[in-house]
């Protein structure tokens, strides 16, 4: 069972990023001028029928400027195995098509934090992790995992099928999705109208991955389902939006 719960956090954690069009340069003039100072957005992620945790996002803009927050709490079956706080960052700069990040954290527990710092001018991008560090080509539209699902709040409608390139702090790898189309989502805020999009499968052990964006509340992201082969989904769905 320890082993069953690791593997769903591990999957869920699987958390991309990075949309195609993104621009090099920030820009006084937010693309997105409607959206607010800060949102603050809580979610109940569930598998196999039960809660497994709840998490606690917060994004705020200030100029040019963005920060996201991430904190995922076990609970449930969960946190008989694993007590640990997941936290997560993402800031940078807000472009004419969308984030541009400049950093990427992640702690879990009491461990030293996976880090990201994305160099533009160099091209370059340096991870640390466990002690070391790597450095890697950065092409100019990459993302980390976190910035990913919120980048659409801050730029353009997505197309129909987008290619995204993504850090989670340890590789970068891109991923291609398709736009399924609209659809209503049945929440604890009530029904929201949202784009769906769903990532495309490399082969059968890739996993499945879904992302609903709600129409009426800026493309933020209000649901996340991620799936692998034989092992329960889990289920991350929007309980409440602060603004």
């Amino acid at each position: 069972m320890n082993k069953l719960v690791k593997s769903l956090i591990a999957s869920f954690l699987l958390f991309f990023a990075a949309i195609a069009s993104a621009a090099n340069s920030p820009i006084a003039n937010l693309p997105a001028p409607n959206l607010p100072a800060q949102i603050k957005l809580s979610y109940e992620i569930t598998s196999g029928g039960g809660v497994v945790g709840v998490a606690e996002q917060t994004v705020t803009k200030d100029g040019a400027e963005y920060a996201i927050t991430n904190q995922m709490t076990p609970k449930g079956l969960l946190a008989l195995f694993n007590k640990d706080t997941i936290e997560q960052s993402s800031r940078g700069s807000i472009t004419g098509n969308g984030l541009r990040p400049e950093e990427y954290r992640d702690r879990r527990g009491g461990k030293a934090p996976t880090v990201a710092t994305f160099n533009w001018d160099a091209a370059t991008l340096q991870l640390r992790r466990e002690g070391r560090e790597t450095r890697l080509p950065l092409e100019k539209n990459t993302l980390d995992r976190l910035s990913f699902p919120f980048s659409f709040a801050f730029s353009q409608t997505p197309e129909k099928r987008l290619s995204i390139a993504m850090t989670d702090g340890k590789r970068i790898k891109t991923y291609d999705y398709v736009l399924a189309g609209q659809e209503k989502l049945k929440t604890a805020i009530g029904e929201l109208q949202t784009l769906h999009l769903i990532k495309q499968r490399e082969n059968d052990d890739d996993s499945r991955t879904e992302l609903w964006l709600a129409l009426d509340h800026h493309l933020l992201p209000v649901r996340l389902l991620v799936a692998e082969d034989g092992k329960p989904a889990l289920d991350q769905v929007i309980t409440k939006i602060r603004y």
